[in-house]
């Protein structure tokens, strides 16, 4: 639930607080992104990595999992990061169509989301082998990763630098040598 609402909601905050530095709001949401997720992986016992060695028979019953003290602690963590994580992909395609101009914004879109499909299915191939704690990490490290590959990123604003030329280009030229949309009671020159 908090992906979409995450998603939603980056686009009100960037057009209010962050116009012109999508990358920054880009990097704050992969940095509370990763927070939250140390925050899972920290709040957890150490993960057994293969689903075949997670062996529960050996714990008390007093420390069974999905106790309601364990929640409290661990939602904030799941809220906060999956906002976050959802609000990284609006600003991402957003900033991909600036920085990428003149490629169309809608094959940029494309490629990422083709990348976004790849990924999702290499996560749901490792959930049917590795902990869901252990799943936590391979988020934690994928976050991390894409948080690398943002720093080179230099932020331009092409695209509309390039769309304002053009509706500046197209507009009509009176007689009197204003620009604007003219009409033909407009063109009557005036002594």
């Amino acid at each position: 639930v908090a992906n979409p609402i995450g998603g939603a909601l980056s686009g009100v905050i960037a057009d209010r607080y962050f116009v012109r530095r999508l990358h920054c709001l880009l990097a704050l949401c992969m940095g509370i992104a990763a927070l939250a997720f140390a925050a899972l992986v920290a709040l957890q016992p150490p993960p057994p990595w293969l689903l075949l060695h997670a062996n529960t028979s050996h714990v008390p019953p007093h420390e069974t999992r999905g106790s309601s003290t364990e929640i409290v602690y661990l939602l904030p963590s799941v809220i906060f990061g999956g906002a976050a994580i959802g609000a990284t992909m609006p600003t991402a395609l957003e900033l991909l169509a600036e920085v990428g101009h003149p490629l169309p914004p809608g094959a940029s879109a494309n490629i990422v989301v083709g990348l976004l499909q790849i990924t999702a299915t290499a996560n749901t191939a490792l959930v049917a082998v590795i902990s869901p704690q252990a799943m936590n990490v391979v988020m934690l490290l994928s976050i991390l990763l894409c948080a690398l590959l943002l720093l080179p990123v230099r932020e331009r604003y092409r695209r509309a630098r390039s769309e304002g030329e053009e509706r500046a280009t197209d507009c009509d030229v009176d007689d009197r040598g204003s620009i604007g949309d003219s009409s033909p009671d407009d063109r009557t020159v005036r002594g």
